[in-house]
């Protein structure tokens, strides 16, 4: 081997172990400080989601200051008029979910062990005896653990407390960042702008503007999917009288941020929760309403919100590029 073929595996040896190294070390420290980055995260986000409506009532007059607040308001709103609506209905179907969880196990246990004995496999050795389980869930004071553990209340959660601290603190600092990043940033705009060199400046505003303007039809439409989706599938599986259909709903919705994921997830939970149900053929109706769902979301819905450009970005400025 030559020496400049050498020293050329050996420069591209080197960056790769110093690219390693570097995001290792990255990743530690984005761990540790994640209590910093993640508010930020999160208020850089509502800052995509509601510049659009705080630029639209400036535009019409509206002081920014107002402007903010009547966007954070509506949005709180919105959120609190949600979780209203269904709320009651999720607590109820997770309090039947907690109760009959004794009869889904033991028709999860029938149903395998039924399968295994069409192919000549004797489940009993690998299971074991499935009493003490179905004693344990059967237990009033177990069901109520479980239902506080899937509502988010009660003593069973206390394992969550580093964790609901750090969402707490997420919840209470992205909106007080969102808000001071919103009210001022024109300012934070123009003092950006000023920093570039004037050499470069036109062209990093105009590459600027259309990252932000991307991002955020990105993020904005992303949430649209997902709402559409949800309460698409939430309606659907209502319709055919799949139990504990709302939460089947709010997991689809929630997951379609991660695409085709929400559809497919769905069509699996609804499919499983029918056979346990006894109803085969109403797993099957909710598998076709789920592929109908996503069929329609990935050839109409998200084409059609993800080509529709947003408004004007947080960093637009109105200045062309240079030749």
């Amino acid at each position: 081997m030559s020496n400049d073929r050498l020293r050329r595996v050996a420069l591209v040896v080197w960056t790769a172990v110093g690219l390693a190294v570097c995001a290792f070390v990255l990743i530690r420290v984005a761990g540790a400080v994640r209590v910093i980055w993640l508010p930020m995260a999160f208020a850089f986000g509502l800052v995509l989601l509601l510049e659009p409506s705080v630029r639209w009532m400036e535009r019409r007059g509206v002081h920014r200051f107002i402007a903010t607040a009547l966007s954070f308001l509506g949005l709180v709103a919105f959120l609190v008029a949600i979780t209203a609506l269904v709320y009651p209905t999720v607590q109820r179907q997770v309090t039947d979910f907690a109760q009959r969880l004794p009869d889904l196990y033991e028709g999860i246990l029938a149903w395998l062990e039924e399968t295994a004995g069409r192919i000549g496999i004797d489940l009993g050795s690998f299971l074991g005896d499935g009493g003490a389980l179905a004693d344990w869930l059967n237990d009033p004071a177990n069901q109520e653990t479980i239902r506080n553990l899937l509502i988010g209340f009660g003593s069973g959660a206390g394992h969550l407390i580093k964790g609901v601290t750090e969402a707490a603190a997420v919840a209470l600092l992205a909106p007080v960042l969102a808000l001071y990043l919103l009210i001022d940033l024109p300012r934070f705009k123009q003092n950006a702008i000023g920093l570039t060199p004037p050499a470069l400046r036109d062209e990093v505003v105009y590459v600027s503007r259309d990252v932000a303007r991307a991002m955020g039809s990105f993020v904005r439409g992303q949430l649209l999917v997902a709402l559409i989706v949800g309460v698409a599938s939430s309606i659907g599986m209502f319709v055919i009288g799949l139990p504990f259909w709302l939460l089947v709903g709010i997991i689809s919705g929630l997951l379609n941020m991660i695409p085709f994921l929400g559809p497919v997830t769905g069509g699996a939970l609804a499919f499983i929760i029918s056979l346990l149900n006894n109803d085969p053929w109403q797993g099957v109706v909710a598998v076709i309403i789920y592929t109908v769902i996503q069929q329609i979301d990935n050839h109409v819905i998200t084409p059609l919100i993800h080509r529709t450009r947003g408004p004007p970005s947080p960093f637009a400025t109105g200045i062309a590029p240079s030749p």
